[in-house]
């Protein structure tokens, strides 16, 4: 189902490009990333790790999201919350949405915390695309509950 020929959107596209560019500028030190691309905030289950973010909210998503992303970075935990106008409005968010039933996970491909919160995540209202790109650099997209995309390391 997720795979590289998958057909994006613009919105996915948009973010697959940011994250390569953060990817490729990204070292050793690269911690993964977990970004929540949404309508609005209301019903989203978040909560600061940090007291302030230097430089949120701002348009400069890449270099944003690569300083974030190395784990020399106070704020390189948690979810990083871009509205649908392409803006980052809030860093190194705690994402806990509710445990569904019927999601389908294939438990023989190695996950995480964002991983999961980023599928369960997904099925949340306002919330338009969750995209992680974990330690190993692999690129994963998720919509309604559902892993739509996957590119990277395996």
């Amino acid at each position: 189902m997720s795979n590289k020929m998958s057909i994006l959107n613009d919105d996915e596209r948009k973010l697959r490009d940011i994250f390569s560019k953060v990817i490729a500028e990204s070292g050793p030190e690269f911690s993964g990333l977990g970004v929540i691309l949404y309508d609005f905030d209301d019903y989203i289950p978040i909560y600061p790790m940090r007291e302030c973010v230097e430089g949120v909210p701002t348009k400069n998503i890449c270099s944003f999201l690569h300083n974030v992303s190395n784990v020399k970075s106070d704020y390189h935990d948690g979810f990083m919350m871009l509205s649908s106008e392409w803006v980052v409005i809030k860093a190194c968010q705690y994402f806990s949405p509710p445990i569904l039933d019927g999601i389908t996970l294939e438990r023989n491909k190695g996950f995480g915390g964002r991983y999961l919160a980023a599928l369960f995540g997904s099925k949340i209202d306002g919330v338009k695309l969750c995209g992680v790109v974990s330690e190993k650099k692999e690129i994963i997209f998720f919509k309604n509950g559902f892993e739509i995309y996957c590119e990277g390391a395996k």
